[in-house]
């Protein structure tokens, strides 16, 4: 069994879930996964002009990577991500700022080390009414999650990120991360593979910024975002 570990603000997001059956939650769960993946297929289809066949590989790359068959097998959040930071992507392509920003707070409560870096590159770059939906949106959740969990399930979160028993839990060498994979390779060094990749993260996030500002200006500044920063996200 993978602990889903998510601040409450994500919680948000599923509590639409609590309201089925539970018989029949698994399946619902496998097919909401199975309609993500499908669906943002068809986004990054209308994002970047594919033509049949060029939709067909991307399908097909996605459905015989081992990344998607460990999702699909523990049941992980990875197509429904996928299906939130295609929506992103397909609203700032269309200059949807404000949903756009919306989006991207769904993507950041579930995973946020995987947004940050791109969070930052929209610093960067100055996209600030991208960031201003994004705070707005960050701000209605968490109040939402307030009223849910109270105070006492907010210190809870942060009580369970601070034990040491949380990275053995997680399982990260079940993740498709430099670390996960590190971990999976190396066993017994957990503590420094975390440190090591840690670091190097904070780093990718200052780089993140830097190139956000360098690009800022240029026509294709989204296009060299998403190509060079969001799989910095992977470390």
């Amino acid at each position: 069994m993978v602990i889903l570990y998510i601040p409450p603000q994500g919680l948000v997001l599923f509590s639409l879930l609590s309201l089925v059956d539970v018989n029949f939650i698994q399946m619902v769960w496998k097919a909401l996964l199975v309609l993500s993946l499908f669906a943002s297929v068809f986004i990054f289809r209308r994002i970047f002009k594919l033509d049949p066949k060029q939709t067909c590989y991307l399908l097909a790359g996605i459905c015989f990577s081992h990344a998607c068959f460990e999702a699909f097998r523990i049941d992980q959040l990875a197509t429904v991500l996928l299906l939130l930071f295609s929506l992103t992507l397909y609203s700032l392509y269309r200059e949807k700022l404000s949903l756009s920003g919306i989006f991207l707070t769904f993507l950041f409560v579930l995973k946020p080390q995987h947004s940050i870096p791109f969070i930052v590159f929209l610093a960067g770059a100055k996209r600030w009414k991208v960031l201003f939906s994004f705070g707005v949106t960050l701000a209605l959740l968490t109040l939402i999650a307030f009223l849910q969990v109270g105070f006492d399930g907010f210190i809870n979160y942060l009580e369970l990120m601070r034990d040491p028993m949380s990275a053995v839990r997680q399982q990260a060498e079940l993740s498709a991360t430099v670390r996960g994979q590190l971990v999976r390779l190396f066993p017994g060094y957990e503590d420094m593979i975390f440190l090591a990749t840690t670091l190097i993260y904070g780093v990718l996030v200052l780089f993140s910024f830097y190139w956000g500002r360098l690009v800022s200006k240029e026509e294709t500044w989204l296009s060299r975002g998403i190509f060079l920063i969001v799989p910095l996200s992977l470390v």
